[in-house]
């Protein structure tokens, strides 16, 4: 049987525990409600120390000891509120001042350590800084995806020859978030893609071939003609239906004569998007050869046909209205369907 002394004991160590516990939320509630009321002016201060010393022309040091003396936390603050409106010499400016005032050296450290949530943080803080670190390169191999994905998006920002090839490499990996991520920074890499983009397609062996296809399509460049020519005639309809689509974006003479030969391959796919390809170039010449698909058995070619013919104007629309009573009920419903639908679009709008 236990001893009231005992009970008495173990009731005064839970009150104490209790009291503890209700002091230390107080004393935490105090102190947020304190740093709501003294924050705001210390970074009114800094921020004005920082612009300050954001638009002066001289390239010396940033007196840092100029800076209001503010703890890591609000330094981070400052400085990740300021780098988002800013770009260019501005924005280098700082990751100069991320340097200065300990918090890129944080981040380092952060993006070095062994829980993945720190390496997340440490590759975001340094990739809003703009502070270049050998760090971000290594990243883009972490083991989570998320990190990973960081370090990607650092390198879309930043991607030269060798970042830009491992970046394509990066379109393979296991996550799809990091693919994804991937192309979003392809899609944002500057003039060190198009050399490289294209000589991995003219290779064709390459396991993300589809994928940078459409990469190659959404930034068209006269270097990937060639490729896109070869591509064309794969044995894979899925690639020669994307080739169809980047000659479309690409254009020239010999893009056009082979997506009019592509009107008759024997998937449907591909003859959409060839279809699609010459509307969107507006190669009015091929109109009585688009014109025939409008028979097409597949409801997606005959659409893809009337809408090139609409896009060719006045030669595209004389032979939707002779569709439009044709014997072939399909190509007579498809022809009226895209009459009636030109009617209810505005005067001078896009297809």
């Amino acid at each position: 049987m236990i001893s009231n002394h005992a009970v008495y004991q173990i009731l005064a160590t839970e009150a104490a525990l209790l009291a503890l516990t209700v002091v230390a939320c107080l004393g935490h509630g105090a102190r947020l409600a304190w740093l709501r009321r003294a924050d705001p002016p210390r970074l009114a201060r800094a921020q004005e120390t920082l612009a300050a010393l954001l638009v002066a022309e001289t390239g010396g040091p940033v007196p840092v000891n100029d800076l209001p003396r503010l703890p890591r936390r609000l330094r981070r603050q400052l400085l990740t509120d300021l780098s988002r409106s800013l770009r260019g010499r501005h924005r280098d400016r700082i990751g100069e001042l991320a340097t200065m005032l300990g918090v890129a050296g944080q981040a380092r450290r952060w993006a070095r350590s062994r829980w993945w949530w720190r390496r997340l943080y440490g590759a975001h803080l340094l990739r809003q800084l703009a502070v270049e670190d050998p760090i971000l390169v290594r990243l883009l191999d972490d083991r989570h995806p998320a990190v990973r994905c960081q370090a990607i998006l650092w390198a879309g920002d930043h991607a030269d020859t060798i970042l830009a090839e491992r970046l394509m490499t990066l379109l393979t990996d296991p996550s799809a978030l990091c693919r994804y991520t991937a192309v979003d920074a392809l899609l944002r890499t500057g003039p060190a893609l198009p050399p490289r983009l294209a000589e991995h397609l003219t290779n064709g062996r390459d396991p993300s071939l589809s994928t940078l296809l459409e990469i190659a399509a959404a930034r068209p460049d006269h270097r990937y003609l060639p490729a896109a020519l070869w591509l064309s005639g794969s044995r894979r309809a899925r690639i020669r239906l994307r080739a169809a689509r980047l000659l479309g974006a690409v254009g020239g003479d010999a893009a056009t004569d082979r997506l009019v030969r592509l009107l008759d391959d024997a998937d449907a796919g591909v003859r959409a998007a060839a279809a699609d390809s010459l509307g969107n170039l507006q190669h009015w010449p091929a109109a009585s050869h688009v014109a025939r698909l409008l028979r097409d058995p597949a409801w997606e070619v005959r659409r893809a046909s009337g809408e090139a013919l609409l896009a060719f104007g006045a030669p595209g629309r004389l032979l939707l209205r002779r569709h439009a009573h044709d014997e072939d009920r399909f190509a007579a419903d498809m022809a009226q369907r895209i009459l009636r639908t030109a009617e209810l679009r505005p005067a001078g709008a896009a297809r």
